[in-house]
């Protein structure tokens, strides 16, 4: 597996762990003392920690090393660009919140209509 593959998987793990523990990269930086650029490179994939920084959040999420060094196998996979969608509606305000909610309801309605 090459260093841009590996970067790719940890970012998915990274971001997969973030959303199952109801944390956002802003959580990550703040109590960490991760920089915001820094922390939106792992989860991007363009780079990965150093190993005491992945100790440190395998830490404070309370995984193991593997759980975001391996491919492993789950009832769901988000593609990276549902991640992004995930952290950025957790990281919204609630009325924005609440507008996504209806947005989505929309087109729901609008699919069982004969929408596109």
């Amino acid at each position: 597996m090459g260093i841009t593959d590996f970067s790719k998987l940890f970012s998915r793990n990274l971001n997969n762990a973030l959303i199952e523990r109801g944390k956002t990269q802003t959580d990550l930086c703040r109590d960490l003392h991760f920089s915001k650029a820094t922390v939106s490179s792992w989860c991007n994939g363009t780079r990965v920690p150093r190993p005491d920084k992945m100790d440190e959040i395998c830490s404070y999420l309370n995984i193991r090393r593997s759980d975001l060094m391996e491919h492993k196998p789950t009832d769901y996979t988000f593609t990276d660009a549902e991640c992004e969608l995930v952290i950025e509606y957790r990281s919204a305000d609630e009325a924005t919140r609440q507008s996504i909610r209806r947005l989505l309801e929309y087109a729901k309605l609008i699919r069982e209509h004969g929408g596109d």
